[in-house]
């Protein structure tokens, strides 16, 4: 697996090569400079040509994500405190393939959005045994939308892609056995049926070390688009009221 690129450029620098990474699934890009009125929903179809646009949850082509006064619920956008790591729509058939985030307002405090590369976890967390075990084993995933449960697995290789789904909070876990213990241990414990509990507390240790994170602080203005394929994402800290995005889902395929 070749390493995640990273690439912030002005928007009078992008190129085709600029929006390649993202095609091939191997970075983030974090575009600044971006006038005001301009058109995000055009310049992602069309100059970036990032395949189709989906819709959201709601049924929109995109979504304000900003926080709600008394929001609990810290599976959701509308929280106005830290959300943990995720990818978005785990429990569907075929995740999105690119989010994109503009910021329209920072916030009077900005709140880093924070990347962890799923595929540096599995290279340097994960033996080959124990990714095959995520590949082949069906986890529980519940919506955020519908009191829907759905099973799929962690890892799933389509298209000669391998394809993430994680949420810290909408994976189902089972019980911990007293005896298993927080690390790579517990996958190979001869009598471990919990296997969710267990990646989701091997995950997170590894996505709490500062070098496996990629902080990314959105100004006004400021599009960032990565591959829901490869990266969770979380937000740092309580979100300002004023704090306010705007959200795009795109296949990612030409």
């Amino acid at each position: 697996m070749e390493p995640s690129t990273t690439k912030t450029v002005r928007l009078d620098q992008i190129t085709p090569a600029s929006a390649q990474i993202l095609h091939v699934a191997q970075g983030y890009l974090h575009i600044t400079n971006i006038p005001k009125n301009f058109n995000y929903e055009s310049f992602l179809l069309n100059t970036l040509e990032l395949g189709q646009l989906l819709e959201q949850p709601g049924g929109d082509n995109s979504t304000l994500v900003k926080p709600e006064p008394n929001y609990e619920n810290r599976s959701d956008s509308r929280t106005s405190g830290s959300i943990p790591p995720h990818t978005d729509g785990p429990w569907l058939n075929t995740p999105v393939g690119i989010l994109a985030l503009a910021c329209h307002s920072p916030g009077e405090k900005v709140v880093p959005t924070c990347l962890h590369d799923m595929t540096r976890f599995i290279t340097e967390s994960l033996p080959l045994p124990l990714l095959n075990k995520a590949l082949e084993r069906p986890i529980n995933w519940k919506s955020d939308f519908s009191d829907d449960v759905k099973s799929a697995p962690i890892f799933e290789g389509k298209n000669q892609k391998l394809i993430t789904r994680y949420s810290q909070n909408m994976i189902l876990l089972g019980e911990s056995s007293p005896n298993l213990k927080r690390s790579q241990n517990a996958f190979t414990h001869s009598s471990c049926d919990d296997f969710s509990y267990c990646f989701a507390a091997l995950y997170r240790d590894w996505s709490q070390k500062p070098q496996n994170q990629l902080h990314a602080y959105l100004q006004k203005g400021d599009l960032i688009l990565f591959s829901n394929h490869r990266f969770t994402h979380e937000v740092e800290g309580n979100k300002s009221p004023s704090r306010c995005l705007e959200r795009w889902f795109l296949s990612g395929e030409k």
